[in-house]
């Protein structure tokens, strides 16, 4: 016991000793060294009040808003008065973006009067956060008055000034501030900051620099100085300055901001974006750093989250005519010319559009077919840059979309005798003739495109495109590998590659070039959605889900890969797991009208018109002058059984000007035709006539309406009348369909005819007539255009294949259950496709087994469906289980439709 006085007090003067060493180094704005000394002090004697109040000190200096209140409260619990805390808790507060208690510790009325000033500071920086310029200019003045000598209260109120735009007056005053206190830190650096402003980078470098001498490992003037070498190109010297940073605070987000901005310089986005990413959102209110993630979502292809980004900054910015342009740019690759146009609006209004800016609001005015302002707006952009081959290039796509193409052409001739090699001018020539089905001319400028640019990827990719249009997939495989071995990261022609492989059959193949994207870029989600397609082509429902997961993991802010989640729930039969994430989606892009269009129809789907009635209210919310979601409302209002309703808000929409009201007249007419009310929805067709004068869709409509009251002669009038509008296919398709149900099927056969007699090109159109012939029993000429529609690019397509099918079964074809496998990998969760193949397998005896395991599964997605159940009733016999086969026999017999009644009963008699 002797010893241990003498011990207690060595442990005291050791932490009273180091607690002035550290005193004195943060006083001298040393506040590493300061942090040292004081964690000493604390470990000798952790009941050392003042020490803990230092540490609180360097906390907040370190902007350690929490850290700093835990020490405060050890200060105060080790003995030191609370009055004495409060100017510096309100810091902390201030720090932790809690205002109304910073406010309250930082009341004037509890702050001892030595602590004033340091209060009003701390005031004048709350009401600065809270967007009360006045306040915060008021208690800043405060602070100085309490204060004249202070450095301190003067460098927070030059601050203030400088961001109130008065910089002269605000230099003044920091200058005050350094002749009072040389070596204050925050002075150096904000003097340095208006040196940048009005001399430029150089010039400010000594201040940082000093700031520096006097504390080297001061965060802040690190950054600083970074940021003023990459501006300067000095790039080694300024990752240096953000390898200390780092060094000193792991994953600093500035830093990491910072340094993503010189990989973003550097054109390595891909780096840049992973760094982004790694600050963890703690940059959201942060204009640049939300600037620098939008522009780098868009360089990368995720429109969605870019369009996340730059909204915020304009939100936040809405003077930064940098975000409006990008952001407009982003707006436009999503197809919402209308957000563009609005976007740019305030950059024209106020005369400070450049080329670039008339150029985007052409394109989007072009987007949304008022080609006369696209036109004026883009001619300005030509006249405005008359070297930039890329404007007039803009301004020939222009005209190509008026139809213009001989303007098109001559433009882009002009660009081309200009400048023969020009990339973009080739490019789009291509693209123009691609889209004109010219694929022969396009291959002549594509090799062109190789030839001027035999390093760059994009003529091979290209040149890939024009070979698929001319079918040559061999030359287009060569193409597209030659492009990636150019470039092994280029992604696009990858992507190509890829889609040219599935296409082909050689899955397997695809996929691997699939996962070589994911190799150079780990968070491609593009390419995780296009393997979740090809595990559901494979029925391998775990894998889709896994891969949408993954995307949605790896950029949880891109709304695509959640929305496609979403969906697959509701395929796959999961609709719980659907609503879930429905909600989730609601919560997390409560200001997307994508999320929430996308919700809504799968409440819909998931029999919740509730919920979905309450989400496409916010959808109209969110864009109130649009049609669709209108629309959408009237559906899950008629869901709800509340026609009234329903009424009310398709009314409404058609008082909407200037906007395609077509599906508006249609669901009113419907509604009408529902509640048997012919009178008025004659009524709104004869409106439909006056304001589609040139359309044939009234007609079609009045036609469906009197086909479901019953009335076939006056649906075949009226969709005769359609005819002679357009026969295009939705009028054959109708005329067809009343045929078959005024039982005259060869009236039906008959009208499709003449419709792929004069539309030869539409395989769609000829695999209705295709499956007519099926319908009535017509194997052979079925067949004959099943082969056709392979032959012509379908395949692998599931329906083609299974239609195919199921005719040569009945021809007594051996080859039908090889086209009912094929039909089988492609859409391995289709009832109709088990239903095929299943019945196939039994009544050949090939594999009754599995046959039996094929049609159960279908019986279980589509357990209403009579020929279905009759089938697997024949399926359990053949396999022996005349129990289960009596049972779907008779289950099959009380459902309507059933095609073969008699046959069914022959069998159920047999089983005794």
């Amino acid at each position: 016991m002797a010893f241990a006085a003498p011990a207690l007090a060595d442990r005291n003067t050791e932490s009273a000793s180091s607690y002035d060493r550290g005193f004195q180094r943060f006083e001298k704005g040393d506040i590493r060294g300061a942090r040292i000394e004081i964690m000493k002090a604390l470990q000798s004697d952790p009941n050392n009040e003042l020490a803990r109040l230092v540490n609180a000190r360097i906390m907040l200096e370190g902007a350690n808003g929490v850290g700093a209140q835990t020490e405060i409260e050890k200060a105060i619990k080790a003995g030191i008065p609370r009055d004495k805390t409060r100017h510096l808790m309100a810091h902390a507060y201030l720090l932790q973006r809690d205002f109304d208690k910073a406010l309250k510790e930082a009341d004037p009325a509890v702050v001892p009067d030595q602590f004033s000033s340091y209060a009003a500071r701390i005031r004048g920086r709350i009401q600065t956060s809270l967007d009360q310029p006045e306040r915060a200019r008021a208690e800043f003045e405060l602070a100085t008055r309490i204060a004249p000598q202070s450095a301190d209260a003067l460098v927070d109120l030059s601050r203030y000034q400088m961001m109130m735009g008065q910089g002269a007056e605000g230099e003044k005053n920091n200058d005050r501030a350094l002749a009072l206190e040389p070596s204050n830190l925050p002075a150096l650096l904000l003097k340095g900051d208006y040196v940048r402003r009005r001399l430029g980078l150089e010039r400010s470098m000594p201040y940082y620099n000093q700031a520096l001498q006097i504390d080297p490992n001061n965060i802040e003037a690190l950054l600083e100085r970074a940021s003023t070498l990459s501006d300067l190109k000095r790039t080694p010297e300024a990752k240096a300055d953000l390898k200390k940073v780092q060094g000193i605070v792991a994953d600093h987000p500035l830093a990491l901001y910072l340094e993503a901005v010189i990989e973003s310089r550097a054109g390595q986005y891909d780096k840049a974006n992973a760094l982004m990413t790694r600050t963890k959102g703690s940059l959201d209110r942060y204009p640049p750093a939300l600037l620098l993630q939008g522009m780098l979502a868009y360089q990368l292809n995720n429109v969605q989250q870019a369009e996340e980004y730059l909204g915020k900054v304009v939100a936040q910015v809405p003077e930064s005519d940098v975000a409006r342009k990008v952001f407009a740019a982003v707006q436009l690759r999503k197809g919402d010319a209308n957000g563009a146009i609005d976007t740019l609006g305030p950059i024209v209004s106020s005369g400070r559009a450049d080329p670039r800016t008339l150029a985007l609001l052409g394109s989007a005015y072009a987007r949304k077919g008022d080609y006369n302002n696209a036109q004026a707006f883009l001619e300005r952009a030509s006249k405005a840059a008359p070297n930039d081959a890329a404007m007039r290039t803009q301004l020939a796509m222009t005209r190509v979309a008026q139809g213009n193409t001989s303007a098109a052409a001559a433009d882009l001739s002009n660009v081309l005798k200009e400048d023969p090699n020009s990339q973009q001018a080739l490019m789009l020539s291509a693209l123009v003739n691609m889209r004109a089905n010219k694929f022969r001319e396009a291959l002549d400028i594509t090799n062109r495109l190789v030839k001027a640019h035999p390093n760059s990827p994009i003529g091979y990719n290209m040149r890939g495109a024009a070979l698929m249009g001319l079918n040559n997939k061999k030359g287009a495989e060569a193409n597209f590998r030659a492009a990636v071995a150019k470039q092994p990261k280029f992604v696009e022609g990858r992507r190509n590659l890829a889609q040219l492989l599935i296409s082909d059959g050689r899955t397997e193949a695809g996929r691997q070039e699939l996962l070589r994207v994911l190799e150079a870029n780990r968070n491609d989600i593009r390419a995780m959605t296009s393997l979740a397609q090809l595990s559901a082509r494979a029925g391998k429902t775990e894998d889709q889900i896994a891969w949408l997961k993954r995307a949605a993991t790896a950029q949880p802010r891109a709304l695509e890969p959640r929305v496609a989640l979403m969906q697959t729930y509701v395929s796959v039969g999961q609709p719980n797991r659907a609503l879930t994430e429905a909600r989730a989606l609601e919560r997390d892009f409560n200001n997307n009208p994508r999320a929430f269009e996308a919700t809504g129809i799968a409440f819909m789907v998931g029999r919740k018109p509730a919920e979905a009635e309450s989400s496409f209210n916010r959808l109209i919310n969110l864009v109130p002058n649009a049609v669709p979601p209108r629309v959408m409302l009237a559906r899950a209002q008629v869901a709800q059984n509340r026609p009234d309703a329903a009424r009310g808000t398709l009314n409404q929409a058609l008082t909407m000007q200037g906007q395609n009201l077509l599906p508006v007249y249609i669901d009113l007419i419907g509604l009408e035709t529902r509640d048997r009310r012919i009178n008025e929805a004659v009524a709104l067709v004869d409106r439909m006539r006056k304001a589609y004068p040139r359309s044939n869709i009234p007609d079609q409509v009045l036609g469906d309406a009197y086909l479901t009251l019953g009335d076939a002669p006056k649906a075949m009038a009226a969709y005769q009348a359609a005819r002679k509008i357009n026969f295009d296919r939705a009028v054959a398709t109708r005329m067809a369909t009343a045929s078959l149900r005024a039982r005259k099927p060869a009236d039906a056969i008959a009208l499709m005819q003449a419709y792929t007699k004069a539309n030869p090109r539409d395989a769609q159109g000829s695999a209705q007539l295709a499956d007519l012939y099926l319908q009535t029993k017509q194997h052979r000429q079925a067949i004959a255009i099943y082969q056709d529609l392979r032959k012509k690019g379908l395949g692998n397509d599931p329906i083609v294949n299974n239609n195919l099918a199921w005719s040569l079964h009945q021809m007594r074809d051996p080859k039908a259950a090889s086209f009912a496998e094929v039909a089988l990998k492609a859409a391995p969760r289709s009832p109709a496709v088990q239903d095929t193949l299943g019945t196939i397998l039994i009544e050949t005896k090939a594999n009754p087994k599995r046959g039996l395991a094929l049609l159960q599964l279908a019986a279980k997605t589509s357990p209403r469906d009579a020929n279905i159940r009759h089938h697997l009733g024949v399926a359990f016999a053949a396999n022996g289980k005349k129990a289960e086969a009596k049972r779907e026999l008779t289950t099959a017999l009380r459902l309507p439709n059933l095609e073969n009644a008699a046959a069914a009963r022959r069998l159920l008699a047999t089983l005794g």
